[in-house]
């Protein structure tokens, strides 16, 4: 794993785990990239040159798009969206919470540190236990 320094609400600065896969090819885009700097950031807010919001939506839809396409998006008989199934930024944090929970075996305190969270309760409102692993772990003792 590599650390990333990320900004997030409020640009509350933090450290963010990156799989190594990732850092990999972050390093051959940084190569092939030339940057004006060594301070210059890879992912930049918006300074009068980016249009940040313009670029996020267009994130947002195409991730949107992706759901839909994927069969993880339902539609209703109208052709409109089912919102509880859409597919948005904030849901694959949802999501990869629970994962790291359920799936992964972490701690709460871990999935605090990994989603950047300073409340506990804030990482318990991201998280969904899986009833059928709980019991399975209960049944195991």
């Amino acid at each position: 794993m590599g650390e990333c320094r990320v900004y997030g609400k409020g640009d509350k600065e933090g450290i963010a785990l990156v799989p190594a896969a990732l850092m990999k090819r972050v390093a051959i885009f940084i190569k092939n990239k030339p940057f004006s700097s060594l301070d210059s950031r890879l992912f930049v807010r918006g300074n009068g040159d980016i249009n940040l919001k313009n670029k996020s939506r267009t994130w947002q839809k195409k991730l949107s798009e992706a759901g839909i396409k994927a069969g993880i998006t339902k539609k209703d008989e109208k052709g409109k969206i089912i919102k509880d199934t859409a597919v948005h930024p904030h849901r694959l944090r949802h999501s990869y919470a629970s994962y790291l929970l359920n799936e992964r075996g972490l701690n709460l305190r871990e999935v605090q540190e990994i989603l950047r969270h300073s409340s506990i309760q804030s990482t318990q409102i991201y998280t969904h236990i899986n009833k059928e692993h709980l019991k399975e772990r209960l049944g195991n003792e």
